[in-house]
């Protein structure tokens, strides 16, 4: 893969779901009270939607309020006074959203990811690395 430039990356965690992932219905929700918000809402693949040969893309949204990449020059989603809407949905999980052990400088941001940017690319997919390690 090294000879190839081809990098893996784990993908994002959010550290709670529940608030960050969405279905369709909240996304179009969202979206209607402000288009504004069609910026951040992205299309996710869980490892269990890609199958082989196909994918079977289960109608589900990432709210990418990421903390930004610094040494990228790449600014932090300001939640708060740029996506009010989505900031009023977040809030709902607030409590839980606090206590993780691993966010961004605001409660309503994503853990740093320092490869954020490569999301908008092309990509491979594959389901899982390994199953069962066995010994040849």
């Amino acid at each position: 893969m090294k000879e190839w430039d081809v990098n893996i990356y784990r993908g994002i965690l959010t550290g709670y779901n529940e608030a960050f992932i969405i279905n369709q219905e909240t996304r179009d929700k969202l979206i209607a009270a402000s288009s504004k918000n069609d910026e951040i809402i992205r299309p996710i693949l869980r490892g269990r939607d890609i199958k082989k040969y196909d994918i079977h893309f289960s109608n589900l949204y990432l709210i990418n309020a990421h903390n930004g990449v610094k040494e990228k020059g790449t600014k932090r989603i300001d939640v708060v006074n740029d996506y009010p809407v989505i900031y009023e949905h977040l809030k709902h999980f607030q409590s839980k959203l606090e206590s993780r052990s691993d966010k961004g400088d605001h409660w309503s941001n994503l853990r740093n990811c320092a490869y954020i940017d490569i999301f908008t690319g092309p990509k491979l997919i594959y389901p899982e690395t390994m199953r069962l390690l066995k010994n040849n």
